[in-house]
């Protein structure tokens, strides 16, 4: 199962919903898929979609995903890390209007180098990041060891924010 979230920003992330949708009709990636496609414009034709899911549904379809595909969010990596899975992740971007600012891609950048996130910015990038992961249980439900992917998150927001 693929669970891909563009959070509940106010700005559309259509490039990401584009992107996975497009692989999946491709067959890059396998479905079943869900996509919270938020106040985008673009409606995949290949995943299930909803504009916005309460936190609840949110929290299962995370925990129930063979692969959490989403926007460099806080609170949507750190709800993927927290259910035990390494999100692929696109950050927005500002020239394209997808946020006010390119804070995500310096987020994503930094949670990248430290392993916590598979970070893609293009789609030649993801379908690259997507073919290399090798067919097995362990490659394809990228789950990481939530407790200690938790904390160093935690360290990492603290220093960052608090220092």
């Amino acid at each position: 199962m693929i669970f891909v979230t563009v959070g509940t920003e106010k700005y559309p992330f259509d490039r990401l919903l584009r992107i996975v949708d497009d692989a999946v009709g491709a067959g890059i990636i396998q479905g079943p898929g869900f996509a919270q496609t938020g106040c985008s414009t673009y409606r995949p034709r290949h995943l299930r979609f909803q504009p916005l899911i309460g936190f609840d549904e949110m929290r299962q379809r995370v925990r129930e995903a063979d692969l959490v595909i989403g926007h460099a969010g806080v609170g949507t990596i750190v709800l993927a890390l927290n259910q035990g899975r390494v999100p692929l992740v696109m950050p927005r971007r500002a020239d394209l209007r997808e946020h006010i600012s390119d804070h995500q891609i310096d987020f994503a950048l930094r949670l990248d180098d430290c392993g916590k996130i598979i970070l893609f910015q293009n789609e030649n990038e993801f379908r690259n990041k997507v073919n290399r992961l090798k067919p097995t249980a362990e490659t394809t439900s990228f789950r990481a060891k939530p407790s200690q992917a938790r904390k160093d998150l935690i360290d990492y927001l603290r220093a960052t924010l608090f220092s």
